[in-house]
């Protein structure tokens, strides 16, 4: 999730930013140059991409029973089909590990055709943990001025849900990893199976362990703003502008870094000639290119709206190979 798309592989924008394991996964890999995404939002996105329907423009939007949310904001129509349940019919053993809390809520279903499904919980405003509220300090994340301010609750309930976190074991992507790497362990001698990996990371609240964010900037006059909308409202300097950038290409290299233990594994086990990687974001986002951070409704951008799509086949007949749109 948040994922942009001129990272991985060279002469792109950003491609100072570490990704070795997603680097040498794109030179394995079928890899289309020029994709975007059916919608952008976490869940929209989800939604066309479990179904194979469009979603925009929003045309279906059934009851949020209760829960906050926007057009598209919704569970799967039960009039569609997800790609879980249609391999489960042909025999697959299929699997979901995410931890992304609004796939979760109380009123979505996108477990629908998941014969296993593990959801590691504490990102974003997931209520994991829903006090103490003095527990956690504010204080490195936001403005002095902001201590109090409603619109950093949900940083609050962020710190909370991590309050208990002690290694870089204890932080969502290597959970989610290996989460994955637990179902093929479980898995691998009776093939075939689905398994769909779902990291929120590198999507906001930036927060790696902050050596990987000091590799691209550090400066002790900074503060950590894992939030990164908090800088849209502030008065900006050149220090704190890139420490914030350097959280999220912190984030994204932790991200590479699991998702090289993951790859690893399926080494490991030998089942790259019997297995096909697919490798997808669901959007970018904004790090100051138009003068703010995070995503934003002035209009479509390509650092928001295009994503990454590769395809890892087995053989070698197609390695290396860039689709050009026509």
């Amino acid at each position: 999730d948040t994922f942009r798309a001129d990272i991985i592989g060279s002469d792109k924008k950003l491609s100072f930013v570490g990704t070795p394991n997603l680097d040498q996964l794109m030179r394995e890999s079928v890899v289309f140059d020029r994709a975007y995404g059916e919608a952008q939002p976490t869940i929209q996105m989800r939604n066309a991409l479990f179904t194979g329907h469009r979603t925009y423009p929003y045309l279906e939007n059934p009851n949020h029973r209760g829960l906050p949310g926007g057009f598209g904001w919704h569970p799967i129509p039960h009039t569609r089909t997800t790609i879980a349940e249609t391999l489960f019919d042909a025999g697959y053993v299929t699997g979901l590990v995410a931890d992304v809390f609004h796939m979760f809520k109380p009123n979505m279903n996108f477990t629908r055709g998941f014969m296993h499904w593990d959801f590691v919980r504490g990102q974003e405003a997931d209520p994991l943990h829903c006090g103490p509220l003095d527990a956690v300090d504010l204080g490195p994340h936001v403005p002095e001025a902001e201590l109090k301010d409603l619109r950093n609750a949900g940083i609050r309930q962020y710190l909370i849900g991590i309050q208990d976190r002690r290694s870089e074991l204890d932080y969502f992507t290597p959970q989610v990893m290996n989460g994955a790497i637990r179902f093929l362990e479980d898995n691998y001698q009776r093939p075939p199976f689905f398994l769909w990996i779902d990291s929120f990371a590198p999507h906001e609240y930036w927060d790696p362990p902050m050596y990987f964010a000091d590799k691209y900037f550090m400066d002790s006059d900074t503060k950590n703003f894992i939030l990164p909308q908090v800088m849209n409202r502030m008065e900006k300097d050149e220090a704190n502008v890139e420490r914030t950038k350097a959280l999220y290409y912190g984030y994204v290299t932790f991200v590479d870094k699991w998702i090289g233990a993951l790859l690893n594994k399926i080494d490991d086990m030998k089942l790259w000639d019997d297995t096909v990687v697919m490798f997808l974001s669901d959007h970018g986002t904004e790090l100051m290119d138009n003068g703010v951070f995070s995503k934003n409704g002035h209009g479509p951008r390509n650092y928001n709206a295009q994503i990454n799509w590769m395809i890892r086949m087995p053989g070698k007949a197609n390695l290396g190979t860039h689709i050009e749109p026509f």
